[in-house]
């Protein structure tokens, strides 16, 4: 499963995180083989800096799935851990995820335990 940002480097395609302008940041789990040129981060992930320049593609991928049988959106996905937000007004039914205004929960969730995922992707020219 994939959701959030992504750009392709070298051929392989990695989580990333958009910022406006240079550089843009790849990431991949700790529990993958170290990836060339990157390094670990406070985040416990493997990370490295490439310019714009040095991508061939970026994009974004929209997922909705369902957890815990609620409709979700999924905002990122690495490794297998994903992280999910929903509208729900009883948030102690779900104590797992952090409660904000207006019945908007998130949070981090494994992987499996999403079902009916659907993905949406979005192009990025560079």
């Amino acid at each position: 499963m994939r959701a959030g940002p992504y750009a392709t480097f070298q051929g392989v395609t990695y989580r990333s995180d958009f910022a406006d302008g240079t550089p843009i940041r790849l990431l991949a789990p700790l529990s993958d083989p170290q990836p060339p040129g990157f390094e670990r981060d406070k985040y416990r992930r493997w990370s490295r800096r490439v310019e714009r320049s040095e991508l061939s593609r970026t994009f974004i991928v929209k997922t909705t799935a369902v957890w815990k049988g609620q409709p979700v959106s999924v905002r990122s996905v690495l490794g297998d851990c994903a992280t999910i937000e929903l509208c729900y007004q009883d948030a102690s039914r779900f104590p797992e995820l952090t409660h904000h205004q207006h019945g908007l929960l998130d949070g981090t969730v494994p992987v499996d335990s999403l079902s009916d995922a659907s993905e949406t992707v979005v192009e990025i020219p560079l």
